[in-house]
């Protein structure tokens, strides 16, 4: 185990001990401002975001009462290799239609008895608090640029929205805005635009040319780090900060302890445990047998519900998006004219190589158009025809990757001006053209 020293600006002594363990798993030993007497159920554990399970999962909105038993059906369900040893924890939120949960699960390893096992990207959130960078009310954009892997975390104020770890290399500018897109506890993705953009690096990146509107804060590691510099130790440090800025981030937490009074009430149960053999001959003669029966019955039960459970959330899903499509796109039911308007005119602006897949919304609100390119300049080529159609207005890419094969999948966004587009009938063809 190598062990050094490493201290903080401003005033912080730390004593930080890093094991390896499945690609630099890091444990640490953290005492603050004291370097003695540390012990393991103190230790502050990173855990690289690869060997976390995530999912966010929609369902319907359930009550209160029924909460805690959908919520365990979902564990059950979607964490592939759950035991009874897996570290498992669910964060929730209802909107007036739905329920979102965002599962995080973990096999300790051996680990369970530490302090807190939390994401290793949450280390530059940490980072942040520690230098007053964060600010409620703000959307912040965190990125550390150094060692192997690129870290990067979206907070919303203190609270952590997204987060992603990446191999070198990778296009910076173009994978820091598709995580400026991505927000775990909401149904779609949306674009959340920075405030504040902060990046850790030893050498400066250009980011204004994409995030133009946005503050670009750079900071040197070596500033506000003293020691022997890794990027393994700057994360280290970040992981250390957990229990000065606990109450911001428990939530990532994938250990959940009991509170005081539950230990001190625990500990009065087993003192107890003596008197209770006394009564354990009477209890199992009488209740055992029925107890285990009814239990096989719930089990087997809960076997033939979930079947029939998976089932009627899918068929309350689409009942619910076809009363949505009926409720908020009323107007694509009345308006076929104007809707093969704008078809037309987005299929006469396509240049060759470009295949429109999707298109979906409403005219008086906000047009989805996905589609496929040979290359991201037949994109660039169809996105500036797109601008010059006089009946289009705040058009937008909204995002580009590359896919297996070579091709370019691409979304954009637009809204009608429905004075331009005729909706009163009329049918000059002159009036759509750009």
């Amino acid at each position: 185990m190598d062990r050094g020293f490493i201290k903080l600006r401003p005033d912080a002594l730390l004593e930080v001990s890093v094991q390896s363990q499945k690609d630099a798993l890091q444990i640490l030993k953290v005492n603050v401002c004291s370097l003695e007497n540390f012990k393991e159920k103190k230790a502050v554990i990173g855990i690289p975001l690869k060997e976390i399970f995530l999912k966010n999962i929609v369902l319907p909105l359930v009550s209160k009462k029924e909460l805690s038993k959908v919520v365990e059906l979902q564990k059950n369900y979607h964490i592939p290799w759950q035991t009874e040893k897996t570290l498992a924890r669910v964060r929730i939120s209802n909107t007036s239609r739905d329920t979102i949960l965002l599962l995080l699960a973990y096999q300790p390893n051996g680990l369970s008895q530490a302090g807190a096992l939390i994401p290793l990207p949450i280390s530059l959130l940490l980072w942040c608090l520690h230098l007053s960078l964060i600010e409620n009310g703000k959307n912040h954009l965190i990125a550390f640029l150094d060692g192997e892997e690129v870290h990067i975390v979206v907070t919303q104020g203190t609270e952590v929205v997204f987060m992603r770890s990446l191999k070198k290399p990778v296009q910076l500018g173009l994978e820091m805005k598709f995580s400026a897109q991505a927000v775990y506890l909401q149904k779609e993705r949306k674009v959340l635009l920075p405030d504040r953009i902060i990046v850790f690096s030893s050498t400066e990146q250009d980011l204004k040319e994409v995030f133009p509107e946005s503050e670009v804060k750079y900071i040197k590691p070596t500033e506000v780090l003293i020691g022997d510099y890794t990027p393994e130790n700057f994360l280290t440090a970040g992981i250390a900060l957990y229990n000065q800025h606990k109450k911001l981030v428990k939530d990532w937490n994938l250990i959940q302890k009991e509170g005081q009074w539950r230990r001190a009430l625990l500990r009065g149960f087993i003192y107890t445990i003596p008197l209770w053999f006394a009564f354990l001959p009477l209890y199992y003669l009488g209740d055992t047998t029925a107890n285990l029966r009814v239990l096989r019955q719930l089990e087997n039960r809960h076997r033939a519900l979930a079947p029939l459970y998976r089932k009627v959330v899918k068929e309350e899903e689409e009942v619910r998006n076809l009363n949505t499509f009926v409720l908020n796109y009323n107007d694509q039911i009345h308006s076929p004219q104007e809707w093969l308007k704008i078809l037309k005119i987005l299929n006469d602006k396509k240049p060759d190589g470009v295949t429109i897949e999707t298109f979906s919304g409403s005219l008086s609100g906000t047009i989805l158009l996905g589609g496929k390119a040979d290359s991201y300049e037949k994109v660039t080529q169809y996105l500036k025809a797109l601008q010059k159609v006089k009946s289009f207005k705040e058009l937008r890419l909204l995002f580009t990757q590359k896919e297996e094969g070579g091709s370019v999948s691409f979304q954009m966004s637009f809204k009608i001006d429905t004075s331009l587009l005729s909706l009163k009938g009329r049918t000059n063809e002159a009036e759509v053209k750009a």
